[in-house]
């Protein structure tokens, strides 16, 4: 989907650094990559990572929501 341009907003609850890279290596790759912090378990969270898709692309078309757990 990157090298087709598609843009991407990476969630992410905790994990800054990791979704900052890879939208770096995403926006490499040809596509336009956003990384956006929101908690997707709250209505707050949702709207936030709604928002923060649209007011940057202008729209939101496809939603993938593809969460992990992960304790450390």
């Amino acid at each position: 989907m990157a090298k087709e341009g598609v843009k991407l907003s990476l969630v992410y609850l905790n994990s800054k650094e990791k979704a900052g890279a890879n939208a770096y290596k995403l926006n490499k790759l040809g596509c336009e990559a956003i990384a956006v912090q929101a908690d997707i378990t709250t209505e707050e969270g949702i709207g936030k990572m709604i928002n923060s898709t649209v007011k940057r692309f202008g729209g939101l078309d496809i939603l993938i929501l593809d969460a992990a757990y992960n304790e450390f």
